[in-house]
């Protein structure tokens, strides 16, 4: 049930003071009516996917020029500008060549209050800023204060710093605190030291551009209309150089062009599992072909912390691990197992495609196998097989496939009886020569490209209500992207940054010798799972 302060309905007094008065039955009819379109909204919006289009995540518009980004009657462009000003004014005061003002605080009291003159005059005769209750108005102010900061921010760092807080549905890796941290260390000393403008003005713009590198490189977005926020405030902050005096071309102005070095291929920061198909049918050729092809694929792409994972599942009628995506920490060590692993032994075995990709769904999303997925990185598996599915019931594909949609699993199927297609969790190409796997690799790197950016960028998102830490403001939100303006307030939604650590195993630095194999033969599963409880998932021999 939602209280009597969700919504402020427009108060007479506000517009006249004479009841019978035309104007008055006017506002206030249309002020009911939109209230009622509100109420139904979030009636109808309960418990269900947030979709902003009314249709899917992908009809906002992919493109920027999708959405216009407003704060209360402000475009984003505008407020944008206006906080600036007053940020400038800050530093301008602050700083005086090489000398700095003792006295900061009371620079910071005026920059604070010149950032909320600047919401509320935003927010002021504004469709949010009537409709919203005190108590509401009160969280969004709080929210604004939040991610603008403290003195120890301003006074202390110079207004940029690892952020202690991020915005509800975005999810950063483990490396990106530590890679904020050497991009703001050395003008955090500059801008306490007595250097001149000159330098501040280098060291700020070389920051400022590593911290928004690294945000679109180490996090990801749950929600498309996040990532074009962040896409718009970096061009937006492009130009602020507030302590140059002759302004700096910088040639990163664009998402795109931060993105430049670390476009996919070769950077990609999915976790691939690729999956082989060495039932009877499968010969040793084939199967050598498939390992060709996963080489050709990794060597073209970034690998570790800040690249891909990759690992190797064999299935024929019994589903085997034979390298886990966190057992090698190095891109060799993992070339070196792919070569090395045997093949498990088969004389007759059939193939049971969706029964391997039902329980490899099933078991990795469980607790004790989610260790071997990093947080918040793309899950994309790579089947590559030499005939037709063999399954005991037609059903179990359809249980795989609906398993893996569920999880945001991107499934490519590679193999010589598939139809091509593509879906959106789920792409299969025709081979048309089944002995050679290697002339699908452009493919594959296209594919995990592909799932990647999608991922990142909340593409492939849709998250419920109930998923974000306030529900009233993502019902908010809702209306507003249904005509297709996106309120900044509504998305300034605060969360802590959470450092998502990958567990790497103490063996996982080593050579991948065949020794070291023989003791990790990895794990079985059985088809109908009977004796599912009895395994020890990720247990090592």
């Amino acid at each position: 049930m939602l209280s009597r302060t969700t919504l402020t309905i427009v108060k007479p007094s506000r517009y006249l003071s004479t009841k019978g008065n035309f104007r008055y039955i006017v506002i206030m009819a249309t002020a009911v009516l939109e209230s009622l379109i509100f109420f139904w909204i979030i009636l109808t919006a309960n418990g269900n996917p947030v979709d902003p289009m009314g249709t899917s995540a992908d009809s906002i518009n992919t493109g920027r020029a999708g959405i216009t980004f407003m704060l209360g009657k402000c475009p984003a462009t505008h407020y944008y500008e206006k906080a600036q000003n007053c940020s400038h004014e800050f530093f301008e005061n602050l700083r005086h060549g090489s000398r700095r003002e003792v006295n900061c605080t009371e620079k910071y009291i005026i920059l604070r209050s010149c950032m909320l003159k600047t919401f509320h005059e935003c927010m002021r005769d504004s469709r949010l800023g009537n409709w919203i209750s005190d108590n509401l108005r009160q969280t969004l102010v709080r929210n604004y204060l939040t991610f603008f900061g403290n003195r120890h921010l301003w006074c202390d760092r110079g207004g940029l710093d690892v952020p202690k807080y991020q915005h509800a549905g975005t999810n950063c890796d483990s490396i990106y605190p530590y890679a904020a941290r050497e991009c703001v260390a050395t003008y955090q000393l500059v801008f306490n030291s007595r250097s001149s403008l000159k330098r501040l003005c280098r060291e700020y713009n070389k920051a400022r551009t590593c911290l928004q590198r690294n945000l679109v490189t180490h996090c990801s977005f749950s929600r498309r209309e996040l990532f074009q926020m962040v896409e718009q405030s970096i061009e937006a902050e492009v130009n602020f150089q507030p302590f140059c005096q002759i302004p700096i071309k910088n040639p990163l102005s664009t998402l795109e062009d931060l993105l430049r070095d670390n476009t996919c291929p070769p950077r990609s920061h999915a976790d691939v599992l690729f999956i082989v198909d060495v039932s009877k049918e499968t010969t040793d050729d084939q199967l050598k072909s498939m390992k060709e092809a996963i080489t050709e694929v990794t060597k073209k792409l970034t690998y570790g912390m800040s690249g891909i994972r990759a690992g190797l599942v064999q299935y024929h009628e019994k589903t085997v691990m034979s390298i886990s995506t966190n057992r090698f920490s190095n891109k060799n060590a993992f070339l070196r197992a792919l070569h090395r692993v045997p093949r498990i032994y088969t004389t007759r075995h059939r193939r049971y495609t969706g029964a391997a990709l039902l329980n490899l769904a099933k078991r990795l999303s469980r607790p004790s196998g989610s260790r071997m997925y990093r947080p918040f990185h793309t899950p994309v598996w790579i089947v590559l097989s030499t005939g037709r599915n063999e399954d005991r019931s037609m059903e179990t594909m359809e249980l795989a496939l609906t398993a893996m949609r569920e999880r945001k699993i991107h499934l490519v199927q590679i193999g010589p009886t598939l139809q091509s297609n593509r879906s959106e969790y789920e792409v299969t190409y025709h081979m048309d020569d089944s002995q050679n796997f290697t002339e699908y690799c452009g493919d594959i790197m296209f594919e995990i490209c592909q799932a990647d950016r999608d991922y990142r960028e909340g593409r492939h998102g849709g998250v419920s209500v109930q998923d974000l830490p306030n529900s009233l403001l993502a019902r908010f939100n809702t209306y507003f992207l249904r005509t297709r303006v996106a309120q900044l307030p509504l998305l300034w939604e605060p969360q802590e940054l959470v450092v998502n650590d990958f567990d790497v195993t103490p063996s996982s630095t080593g050579n991948g010798s065949v020794n070291e194999l023989s003791t990790w033969p990895g794990f079985t599963l059985e088809e109908d799972g009977s004796d599912e409880e009895d395994m020890d998932w990720l247990s090592e021999a």
